[in-house]
């Protein structure tokens, strides 16, 4: 490891450090370590409060016993109250479909039985399958799944007014299950799904939207796709 990280680096062997508890972390977090993140960044004001008074301000030296003297030392004090902006709560705004109008609550309203006072035109879409049995212990999905789901998908998006008159649709299948050899960075997978989209897309052109399928979650292959489209 590079202790000190300038033009010379000083290397030392990564048996010999000790992690600090609460040092920042620069590398790319894994799926569990991203959602505990979420999950702590979504609590509510008053306990991310609390926890940035009594851990938080600690662990940075700006207060409590591990208070740095260089901070008394210029007169520096860090207070521990929060700051206060005063604000008030805006009524929803009047959303207008086609049919009728939506009130919206908690920032969130329901579409059943809504039209798009627009709806977008549909000339092609796919349906791509990720084949992957090793996130998933459950039974596999029957074969016709997914030409149901679509269908289904196809059914609603109609119903809300969207055209899907002529439309063509395909259907592909990713399978990661004949990958051979280490595949942790899941390199090799993305490099197929990507080759399955190239394929499709060199002999029908670019669709209109493809409807993704994944056998399990996974984080790594989730982003991958988003970004192969």
């Amino acid at each position: 490891m590079d202790k000190d990280g300038r033009k010379e680096p000083i290397w030392v062997p990564a048996e010999l450090c000790d992690i600090v508890p609460g040092s920042a972390r620069t590398g790319k977090l894994t799926p569990d370590e991203t959602a505990k993140m979420i999950n702590i960044a979504c609590n509510r004001p008053a306990i991310n409060a609390k926890c940035l008074m009594n851990e938080g301000l600690p662990t940075l030296g700006f207060s409590g016993q591990r208070k740095a003297p260089i901070l008394a030392s210029f007169g520096i004090e860090i207070s521990n109250k929060m700051s206060e902006i005063p604000a008030r709560i805006l009524p929803p705004p009047k959303l207008s479909y086609r049919n009728k109008p939506v009130t919206a609550k908690n920032g969130a309203w329901n579409i059943v039985d809504i039209k798009f006072l627009r709806g977008a035109k549909v000339t092609s879409y796919w349906g791509l399958y990720v084949k992957d049995d090793s996130v998933s212990k459950r039974d596999p999905p029957p074969g016709n799944m997914l030409t149901q789901l679509a269908d289904a998908f196809q059914d609603k998006c109609t119903a809300s007014g969207m055209d899907f008159q002529g439309a063509k649709r395909a259907f592909l299948t990713a399978d990661l299950n004949a990958i051979q050899g280490d595949d942790s960075s899941r390199t090799k997978a993305l490099r197929c799904v990507r080759e399955v989209i190239e394929a499709q897309k060199a002999k029908t052109g670019k669709p209109s939207f493809i409807l993704v399928l994944l056998r399990g979650v996974d984080k790594w292959i989730y982003a991958g796709i988003k970004v192969s489209l």
